[in-house]
C-alpha cells in the first residue's frame, strides 16, 4: 500500500497495515486532533492522530532498516497502533478516561490492541483478529506500542515509550512544519542520532548537533511561548474542558464519551442547549478572552487550584456573568534535567551533563482567567477577588 504524506512524501506500508487502516479504531483517531488548541487555533491545527501514527510507523520502518533490526514489520505495526487509546482532543480529556476507567491512554491502548476492550460500534474485525490473521501476536504489539509488558526486546519498546522516541520525533517535525518551533527538523535524516547499546535505544554522541535540535525543539514547544500565546492556547483547552464538565454534571454526557472522536463529541455538545453557543464559537475559531494572566508562586498556584470553583462562583456572583462564561485555570511549565542516556567517547552520560539545553529550568506557574466578555469592570472585580489567594 502506498500513501502520500505531507511530510514524508510517498511511503509504503504492508498488507496488515492496509487492513488495519480500515478499522474503526484507526479511523477514529483520524478524527482526533493532537489537542483542543490545535483544533481551533488559527492556521495551526495541522494534523490528526492518524497522520501522526502513520509518520511514526514510517520512522520505525526506516530506523529498523538503519540499525539492522529484524522485527521491522512488527515495529511498524506497533507504531501505527501506538495512539489508539486516546480520547477526544487527545490529552485534553485524558484525565476523564483515568477517572472513569482507571487507565491512561497507553493502558487503554493496550486493552484495545489485545481485544480486552471493544470500542467499535459495528461488526468490523477487531484489531487482534487482524493482527493474528497476518501473523502478529497482539500481546507483543501492545508490549512494543505502549510498553505493556516485558516480553519483547527493550530497544523495540524504546522506539515509542521514552522521552525522545519516534513519537516525539514525528511530533516536533509537525511543530516545526506548522511554525510552533523555530528549528527545522528533517525526521528521516535525524534517525542517525539513535543507536542500540546494551539492548536499549539511546542517543549516539557522534551526532550531538542533531541531538541538540530535537531537545531544543521539544523544549521550545513547552517552555518558550510568550505568556499571551500560552493564554490563548489555554483558553481554547480550558473552555472546552469546562463545557464537558457542565455536560457531565447535568447528565448530558456519560463516561462513554471518551471513546468518541473530536467531531462526535462536538456534535453532541452542540445539542446541549446550555453550552451550544460556546461550542459554536469553538468551531468558528472564537475563544474566550483572557481578562487576567499572571505568573504566580507555587504556593499561590496550589491555593488557587484548591479554590478554583469558589473563585469562579464569586466572579459570577459579583459580575452577573453566567457561570458557563467564566473559566479559572492554572498552568505549570516545569523542565527537569534530562537524564536520557547518550553514548559519548568516554562512555554513557546523562544528556543534561552534555548539553546545556537539557538542563533544568526554573519552573513557571501561571494563573489565567478567561471570560466570554472582555470588560474592565470584570477585570477589576476579578483582581479584587484574587487578592485573597495571591
Amino acid at each position: 500500500m502506498k500513501i502520500r504524506t505531507p511530510i514524508y512524501g510517498k511511503i509504503t506500508l504492508n498488507e496488515a497495515a492496509e487492513e488495519l487502516l480500515s478499522t474503526y479504531e484507526l479511523q477514529r483517531i483520524d478524527r482526533i486532533s493532537v489537542g483542543a488548541a490545535f483544533f481551533s487555533y488559527p492556521f495551526k491545527s495541522g494534523y490528526s492522530r492518524l497522520e501522526h501514527s502513520i509518520g511514526v510507523a514510517y520512522l520505525a520502518q526506516k530506523l529498523c532498516k538503519k540499525l539492522g533490526i529484524e522485527e521491522r514489520d512488527l515495529a511498524t505495526i506497533a507504531g501505527l497502533l501506538h495512539d489508539v487509546g486516546l480520547s477526544p482532543f487527545s490529552h485534553t480529556t485524558e484525565d476523564y478516561m483515568v477517572s472513569f476507567y482507571g487507565k491512561n491512554h497507553k493502558e487503554m491502548g493496550a486493552s484495545i490492541i489485545k481485544g480486552e476492550i471493544s470500542i467499535s460500534p459495528d461488526n468490523r474485525k477487531t484489531l487482534p483478529e487482524i493482527l493474528e490473521k497476518h501473523g502478529y501476536d497482539p500481546k507483543k504489539v501492545a508490549a512494543i506500542a505502549v510498553n505493556d509488558s516485558n516480553n519483547v526486546p527493550q530497544y523495540l519498546k524504546d522506539m515509542f515509550n521514552q522521552p525522545f522516541d519516534l513519537d516525539v520525533l514525528d511530533s516536533v517535525t509537525h511543530y516545526s512544519d506548522c511554525g510552533f518551533v523555530d528549528i527545522k527538523i528533517q525526521p528521516v535524516k535525524m534517525l542517525k542520532i539513535y543507536t542500540i547499546y546494551r539492548n536499549k535505544l539511546i542517543f549516539d554522541g557522534r551526532y550531538i548537533n542533531d541531538v541538540w535540535k530535537i531537545v531544543r525543539a521539544r523544549r521550545c514547544f513547552y517552555f518558550d511561548f510568550n505568556i499571551k500565546e500560552k493564554a490563548k492556547m489555554d483558553a481554547i483547552k480550558s473552555t472546552l474542558q469546562k463545557t464537558i464538565e457542565c455536560a457531565l454534571n447535568k447528565g448530558f454526557l456519560d463516561k462513554s464519551f471518551v471513546f468518541m472522536d473530536d467531531y462526535e463529541l462536538l456534535y453532541l455538545l452542540r445539542r446541549f442547549s446550555y453550552c451550544k453557543d460556546i461550542v459554536q464559537d469553538f468551531l468558528n475559531g472564537k475563544v474566550f478572552s483572557t481578562i487576567l494572566m499572571k505568573r504566580v508562586s507555587r504556593k499561590q498556584l496550589e491555593k488557587i487550584k484548591e479554590s478554583k470553583s469558589n473563585i469562579e462562583d464569586e466572579i459570577v456572583e459579583k459580575t452577573g456573568i453566567k457561570e458557563k462564561y467564566v473559566v479559572v485555570s492554572t498552568c505549570v511549565y516545569k523542565l527537569s534535567n534530562i537524564k536520557y542516556p547518550i553514548l559519548m567517547k568516554e562512555g554513557i552520560k546523562p544528556l543534561y551533563k552534555v548539553l546545556d539545553v537539557a538542563k533544568a529550568k526554573t519552573p513557571k506557574y501561571y494563573l489565567f482567567v478567561h471570560c466570554k466578555k472582555r470588560e474592565d469592570t470584570i477585570k477589576e472585580v476579578t483582581q479584587k477577588i484574587l487578592t485573597k489567594y495571591i
